[in-house]
This record gives C-alpha cells, structure tokens and sequence, in this order.
C-alpha cells in the first residue's frame, strides 16, 4: 500500500505542475527538464522505524531510489532534524537503487546529511560522479578523492558543480566552506544508487539523509544561492550566501527565491505543491535577491483581517530582500481553497509583528487579473519590504465620497482609503473626485450633481460597470477609462441627460463591454483589444473630427463593434480639385457623401450640375471595373466599398472648398478586407479603410505590389510619387494609387498596420525627400506643376524594370506632364532608372502642355548626374534647341493646349559622343547592339572568361569589375586581341556577392551581373 499511494503521488503532482508549466522545482528553481532527480524524506507516508522500499522521486521523472531485498532496506526516521524526517542508513548493508541510472555529465548536486564515522561513504552515486559524507568532511571521487570540510560533526548542506567536460574544474561548497578543485576524468559507474556501492563494504553509508537534489546541468550562482537557502531555512542549518534570515520562527516552508549575480538570474518561481509564484521583479540586479517561505498554515481561512476586510488564508509568507530588486508580480492558484470572487481578492503586507488586525496593514490590489485556465489570481508592481508578512484576503464594504479632492486622498472616500481593484464606489452630491494618477475600481456610480474629473494622462480602470446618474457630469481632459472585466460582460450606461465625451476608451475583457442609454464620443482613441464593443443600446456613439484632430480607432481585434457609430472625418479648406476617398464603414452608400458634400451625377440631394462642354458633370468616379477605366458613380445608393478608393470632385464653388466634416454612420471596419483589395493588372485606386492612420511600409505586400504608392496633389493637380524611406502615414479615409504587375493579388491593410495620430489633414502634397535627378514642368497661366526623376543604377537596363516608376494621368486636361519612355515601351515613366554603367543614354521625353501658355522645365539635383556623367543636355526637339544643363538648369517655351512635345537627354562621359548624338539625332531611343563574337562564360566557381572570334586587325578591349554600389573591386585590365580566343578574368577567386562586370572595345560595351 505504501508503493501504491507513493505512485498516486507522484502522478498528481506531475499534472499539476504541468498546468503551472513554470519554475517549481526546489526553491523555485528549474523543472523536469533540468531537475531530474529531487528526494525528500518528508514526501513519505510512513511510520517511525518503518523500513523504506521506495524512496519517491518527486522531481516529474519518476526516477524512485527502491529496494526490494528486507535486509537492505534503510529505515524511516521521523522528526530526525528541525522537525523534518529523514532516510538512516545502517553503514552495514544498507542502500537503494534509482530505477533510471543517471548518466549526466554536466551537474549540479545538493545534499543534507549526517555521517556518523569516518571514511568516506556513498551518498549518491550516479554514472559519472560519487559523492560520499563522513563525520567531518564531504567528498567527491573523481578516482581521486577530493574533500572539503565541515568542521563539525553535525548535519550539514554539501553541494557540487561540474561541467561536462572531464577535464576541467568544479565547485564543492559545505556548510560555510567553498572550494575549487581540478579534475582529469570522471568517475566510472554502470549503476545509480543511495546510501551505499553494491558489493564494497566500505561504501555503505553510516547515518541520515533527508533530502538529496540533482540538477543536469551547471546551475548559475544566483540558482545555487536560492536553492541552498532553501535547504537552510528548511533545515536550520548554516550555509554560504545566506539571504533569508527569518526561518529561526516559523517561516520556513517551501521557500522560493528571484536572484541574480553575474553569471546567471533566476526570474521566477513556483512553490512546490503549486500554490504561490513570484516572478517579474523590476529592477533585479547583480546581487539583488528577494525570497519568501511559508508558515506551513492550511488554506482555509481565518477572520483575522483588518477593517473591510471578510477573510484571509491562514498560511502567510514572510519576504528577505537583498539589495534593490523592486517590485513583483506574485500570483497566488486557488485550487479548490478559493474564497471570494475573482476580483474581490487582495494582498495584505504586513512588516511590523505578522498581526494582519492592528491597523497597519498595506492592502495591495494593483494589477489583479484571474485566469479561468489555472484558476489564479495574479497581482502585479508589489512590493515587499523586507521582513514583511503577506496572504491573501478578501475585501469587503462599499465604499462611497466623503469630500471632494483626489482620488488618491484617503480623506475623499467614507472607507479613509484609496478606493481601489475591487471596491463598488459612489461619487455623491455635490462632490467633485479628480482622476490625478492610474487607478483601479470594481463598480463607479457618479450620483445626481456629482462629477468626476481627469487632471492628466491618467487611467482609470473599470473591473465591471460605470454608470453616470441624471445630473452628473464628466471631464475627460487627456484621461483614459479602461474596460477591463475578466468575468461577464461589462455595462457602462449614461443616464445624465448629456453627452459623456471620453477621450481614450481601452478594452480588454472577457466578455465585452455595452455601451447604454444617452450619447457618448471619443475624441482621441479607441482600441478593443478583445471581448468586443456593443453600442446597440446606445442613442449615439460619436468618434469626433474637426480642424484640430481626428479620433482614432488603434489596433483592435477582428470584428470588435456591434451596432453603428457616427464616424467624423474632416476636410479642411482648399482649392476646388479632386480628392481621393474611401470609407472607414462598414456599408456605406453614396448617400453618406451626398449629405455633407455638393455631388453632382448621382441623382442626391444636389441635383446635377452641367458640365463645361455640356452634359452632366460627375462628381464621383471609380477605378474598379476590371477593364480598368475611370466609371462614372450614377446612384446614390452605390455602395462605398470598403478598401476601395474613389475620385471625388470636392468643391463648394468654382474656386474653392470650405472645410466640411462627413458623417458616417455604421459599423467601423476592423480586421482584413481583402475582398476589395484585389489588384487588377496596372493601375488600382485603393483607400485606407480604418478610422486610423496607416503606415504603408509595414503593411504585408506580395511581391506583385509595389512599394511605392501615388497620391492626388490638390495644390499642383498632379499625382505625387511617394517613394523612399519614412514614407508619410496615409491619413483615415486615404485614396491613393499603385500599379500592380499582376491581377487578383490580395492587398491587405491589417491592424497591425495602425499607427496612432490624430492629425486631421489628409496627405494632399508630396512631403517625402528623393534625392534623384529632377525635373519639375510649371504652367505660368496656372497653379499646376509636374515631376519627373531620373535615376542611376548598375543594375537597370534602358527597359522598363522594377527600379521604374510609370506615369498616372491627371483627371484635369489643363495639368501639364513630364515622363520618359523607356526602349521597350510606349509607358510613360516620371521615374526613370537607368545604368550608370552605360557610357552614354539617350532617353526620349514628352512634355505634355494643357493650355496654351508659356511652360518652365526646371532640373534640380544635378549633381547626382555628375556623380556618372560630364555631360548633359537638353534637347527640344519640337523647337530644335538644346540646352547644356550643365551651364543653365531652366528653359522655357510656349506650349500648344493639349499638345505632346518630344524632347531628350543626353548623357555621356564623353563631351564628343554627345555632340555626336545631338547631331545625329536620327531616332528616339539609343541602343548599343551587343556584338555576338565576344561572350562572357562561367566555367567553374568563381571562374569567368571571355571568348571571343575577332577578326585579324587588333581589337582593343577593357575589362572593369564594379560591386554593388559602382565601385571598381579590381584593377582595369586592357589588351589588344585579334583572331579566336579565350581570356581568364582575373582576380575574382576571393570576391563574394553580387558584382557587374564590363568588357568594353572600341566599338560595343557588354554589361554581365554575377553572383561571386
């Protein structure tokens, strides 16, 4: 029977730990993965001088030490040291075998024992190692002995360290004595066992041993220093490093410990049966330790509490500091001893006599969370003092105003406390309580002319219901109420016949928070981490934007809103022109737009207006419909599709558009919305779905879309090209442009993607800097500008490639353009990359010109074409003029309405191939034709050659190898050759990367990207 409740045991406390799945092992030091053999005498069940056949091993591994044979079996002794039993050993055969033999190098070993004659004597012995105890000192054999002493004859804490190497040292302490010794091997052993080596007399062990702890591996000093005050509380007896000075009383249970040196920390730690687990101490350092034990009390409850108090657990802590480890999070598992509802627990800290009923008790709620998965209540930022008594209690009473004044004044609560995690408060007329720090509460009632006010950027957090009464009132200031129940849903209900403004509303709770009875709006933020937000029952829900802010959904989870908002966007003042919109609710129409902006062409409230050619003039366009044209929107019931972006003419006269705020009404979008993402091949119009700023760069993209994106300037009436690092947010409500290599790619904004602003303006101007070759085209008659770059790369052909930027059409005839095309299309490009390894470029440019009226063409960044050219002009070719940038970066003509102009660059790094291209000036693309007779081949790694078939007149050629950034990595080879032939490029063997290499004659260059 004593094997079968020793197995059950065993099997219970595994499975339980594997709930906790942390740090339980002795003193809150490691688990079964690394604790893999822990031995204690008290775990038994056993009468005084019974004999012992199975020793448990309660470390998860069920390695027991037993013995079948009666006259082998060691006896069971009770209250053998500081009330504690142990396992004695006869010194004539007795002993026990572990079922698992244990074959760890790496160890570390602690052991209590009292050995009553000399010579050395087994205490445990395992594959590699023999620790042995006589009278006076403790050994380890390593084939040689090697001892430590312990100056006494008493019982003493012997530990060892070794690393897994044979040859090298290890540590030995014993009671206040350390030493480190060397060894060249290990031990050599076939069997595991306790107390004696089977068939050797002279090894049986001749005293008691109530615990024995193995760990496989090296534990780091801070582990050691816990774990042997664990065994010195426990036991009473001396040690190293002793950090806990209370256990002469009564607490000395089960103690655990955080620590730190500099060789290693331990950051939290279980209890052994499961109950307590500290962790998180804020500002643990080098020599900083903080470790509790127990007084062995039940977890039943007593009535010793203070004042508002119900009841607490009769088992109680006691904390030892060491240096400045700060605060920490204990967590304390219910099991089946809870008694109180998961937020009404409390921690009472007690530092002066243990007596939790004298009146100078520290209640600390802070933090208290409960998980329904472990069944535990956790608390954070607690602090200790040292010497302190702490349990867990239950809190009572409610609590009500007393005066007006800070939340945090004691003076202000009929309780004389500081209203806190789980108290049920009332603010009562006429007291006015101001929010001045964070705080806590269960249930807040602010009364009939009573009010409740934020100083600052304080929080206040809401553990169920926040009800306002007829005539209170709130100031929200820069404050945050946060929803955070961890059981049912949460109610905050408005009954003062007002609208309460919040400015940040946070939730994170179980089930949900409603919002009630009469208006509300937020005018900052609003995230719903989980639990989900249901405004059904509410008259209103306002998220506000005006000319100085906007609110904020930030990131929240999929799905979180029930029931409609009024969703505020402002458009500030401008110039009458085009805006790019999209909306951040769920089933819009059209309709939403038409009751606060003038919209023609859809049949609202405006009728429609005619436009200048005659006809109806569309307001609304979109860029969806798969052929991918521009479609004109014709009904007010048209859905707004979410994701989706629109171009709407904004106007409120001819000439300008004066601030206006649209109000959506619906349900906020929230999640991925990739149903109306898709790409069409070419140009898409998307929007930014979310009542949120949204930073491009880290939205997830495939490698189909582009990163960069367009957005329509309303100052120049161009679409601005925002590329480059630290692209600006897109705005709430943002329309903006990509150009996608493929059809029916998911292009996705997620939550993640929110970046909290709450900037009202919407991007309408390029504000991100591009250090390119520049070219901007202004009209003299009008405000409308346009840009063009070119840029330089080794890497890029005089062909469209990925380095390109394509041209997006103004929906105004009368903005001008400028773009290139590249040698392989008719696209037009407003940037333009091209080879910096090229000698020379001709790159044909249009110049369109939208009204009759004089133009400038004006260059900027010149300098970062000299960086790969000397010379550089400007051809019109339409006025047959020319103009060398390098002497004037301004020209200006007469442009026709609506007319292309034909215009070109020339590049070269010789002054005479570009006269020779200027006179030519036969066609509109130059190509260098590659000669078929000289190749570049890879024949082995990192072996190029050139073969080449000339024909007998010599042939000058240049060879020049570039890395990544233009550099030349070699030195420049030149030869003449002539006839058939080969040629090893030398110096490559030691280069790594991606490298170009160039072969150049008198009349062709070969351009050849390589992998090194």
């Amino acid at each position: 029977m004593k094997n079968i409740y020793l197995l059950v045991f065993t099997i219970s406390f595994v499975c339980f730990s594997a709930i906790i799945n942390g740090q339980n092992g002795p003193g809150g030091i490691g688990n079964s993965t690394d604790n893999i053999l822990w031995l204690d005498a008290n775990n038994l069940s056993l009468n005084d001088g019974d004999p012992v056949s199975t020793w448990a091993d309660t470390s998860g591994n069920g390695n027991n030490a037993t013995q079948i044979s009666a006259t082998n079996q060691p006896i069971y002794n009770t209250n053998t040291l500081n009330g504690f039993p142990a396992i004695t050993f006869d010194g004539s055969n007795d002993y026990l075998d572990l079922d698992n033999h244990i074959t760890t190098s790496a160890l570390t070993a602690f052991s209590v024992f009292k050995a009553n004659n000399s010579g050395g004597k087994t205490i445990i012995e395992i594959k590699d190692h023999l620790l042995l105890g006589r009278n006076i000192e403790a050994y380890v054999d390593y084939n040689t002995r090697f001892s430590i002493s312990k100056g006494t004859l008493a019982p003493a804490i012997y530990s060892l360290t070794s690393s897994s190497v044979a040859s090298s040292n290890f540590l030995m302490t014993c009671r206040l004595n350390s030493s480190t010794q060397s060894r060249t091997s290990f031990h050599s052993s076939s069997t595991s066992s306790i107390g004696g080596k089977p068939g050797s007399t002279k090894f049986y062990f001749n005293g008691f041993i109530p615990e024995i702890l193995l760990y496989n591996r090296e534990l780091n000093s801070a582990e050691r220093t816990i774990v042997l005050n664990y065994l010195s509380s426990k036991y009473d007896l001396l040690t190293l490093n002793d950090r806990f000075a209370f256990e002469s009383g009564e607490f000395y249970r089960s103690l655990i410990g955080l620590g730190q040196e500099a060789d290693g920390s331990n950051t939290e730690a279980i209890d052994r049966d499961s109950t307590i687990k500290i962790s998180n101490a804020s500002s643990l350092s080098n020599g900083d330790y903080l470790l509790i034990a127990n007084n062995d009390g039940d977890l039943l409850t007593s009535p010793d509490v203070p004042v508002g108090y119900t009841e607490r657990w009769n088992r109680v802590w006691r904390a030892d500091t060491t240096g400045t480890p700060g605060t920490i999070s204990i967590e304390f598992f219910l099991g089946s001893n809870g008694f109180a509802s998961p937020l009404n627990y409390v921690i009472l800290i007690e530092d002066n006599d243990g007596d939790f009923t004298n009146g100078d008790v520290t209640v600390h709620s802070a933090g208290l969370s409960y998980s329904a998965v472990s069944n535990s209540v956790e608390f954070t930022n607690v602090s200790l003092p040292k010497g302190a008594y702490f349990t867990l209690a239950e809190v009572d009473g409610f609590i009500t105003s007393a005066n007006s004044g800070s939340w945090q004044n004691p003076n202000s609560w009929s309780c004389n406390c500081i209203p806190d995690t789980n108290d049920i408060v009332s603010i009562i007329s006429p007291h006015v309580i101001s929010v001045d720090s964070n705080a806590n509460i269960t249930d807040l009632t602010i009364e009939n002319g009573a009010s409740l006010d934020f100083d600052g950027m304080d929080t206040l957090k809401i553990h169920r219901d926040l009800t306002f009464d007829i005539g209170s009132t709130f100031i929200e200031n820069d404050g945050t109420i946060s929803a955070i129940s961890e059981a049912g849903v949460q109610a905050f209900s408005n009954n003062s016949n007002s609208r309460i403004e919040l400015n940040n509303l946070h939730i994170s709770n179980t089930s949900g928070l409603e919002l009630s009875s009469g208006g509300w709006a937020i005018h900052n933020s609003l995230q719903v981490e989980a639990g989900g937000m249901d405004v059904s029952s509410a008259d209103s829900v306002v998220l506000i934007s005006n000319e100085t802010y906007t609110s904020q959904i930030l990131e929240s989870m999929d799905g979180a809103f029930t029931g409609d908002f009024i969703v505020q966007r402002y458009i500030g003042t401008r110039n009458a022109n085009y805006g790019n919109l999209g909306s951040p609710i769920e089933g819009a129409t059209m309709a939403q737009w038409d009751d606060d902006l003038f919209i023609s062409g859809i049949n609202g409230n405006d009728g429609n207006a005619q436009s200048g050619g005659g006809g109806t003039f569309y307001s609304i366009w979109s860029y969806y419909p798969p052929n991918g044209q521009n479609g004109s929107i014709q009904s007010v019931n048209e859905s707004i599709n979410p994701g989706q972006g629109y171009e709407v003419y904004l106007a409120s006269n001819l000439n300008t558009f004066d601030a206006t705020t649209i109000d959506y009404v619906g349900v906020p979008n929230t999640g991925e919305l990739a149903s109306y993402m898709l790409t069409q091949k070419g140009w898409n119009l998307f929007s930014n779905q979310f009542h949120a700023h949204v930073a491009y760069d880290s939205v997830d993209k495939v490698s189909w879309i582009p990163t960069e994106y367009y957005i329509f300037n309303t100052d120049n009436g161009s679409y601005d090209f925002i590329t480059g690092d630290g692209k600006p947010l897109l705005a709430p409500g943002q329309g903006f442009w990509i150009n996608s290599n493929a059809a029916g790619k998911a292009f996705e904004f997620k939550e993640k993607d929110k970046v909290a602003s709450t900037s009202s303006s919407f991007l309408r101007t390029k504000s991100t800097k591009v250090e390119l070759l520049n070219f901007s085209l202004s009209c003299n008659s009008n405000q409308f500008k346009h840009n063009m770059m070119i840029d330089f790369s080794p890497y890029s052909t005089s062909e469209i490639d990925e380095k390109d930027a394509y041209y997006l059409k103004s929906p105004l005839e009368e903005v001008p353009a400028i773009y290139t095309l590249a040698s392989n299309s008719n696209e037009g490009l407003i940037k333009n990359s091209i080879s910096n390894l090229e000698e020379s470029h001709l790159i044909p440019m249009i110049v369109y010109t939208g009204e009759n009226s004089d133009y400038e063409l004006e260059v900027d960044n010149i300098d970062k074409a000299y960086e790969n050219y000397s010379c550089m002009y400007l051809m019109d070719n339409e006025n047959q003029k020319v103009i060398d940038l390098t002497m004037e970066n301004k020209y200006e003509f007469e442009g026709v309405k609506g007319k292309e102009n034909s215009f070109s660059l020339v590049l070269s790094n010789s002054y005479a191939s570009c006269e020779d291209l200027i006179k030519s000036n036969t066609s509109n693309v130059f190509t260098q034709k590659l000669d078929q007779n000289i190749n570049l081949r890879n024949a082995s790694f990192n072996n190029w050659y050139i073969d080449y078939t000339l024909g007998n007149e010599e042939t000058p050629l240049n060879i020049k190898v570039f890395n990544i950034n233009g550099q030349e990595v070699i030195a420049p080879v030149s030869w003449s050759a002539s006839g058939s032939g080969t040629y090893k490029v030398q110096g490559l063997e030691d280069l790594d990367g991606i490298f170009l290499i160039q072969i150049k004659s008198d009349k062709q260059v070969i351009n050849k990207t390589i992998k090194l």
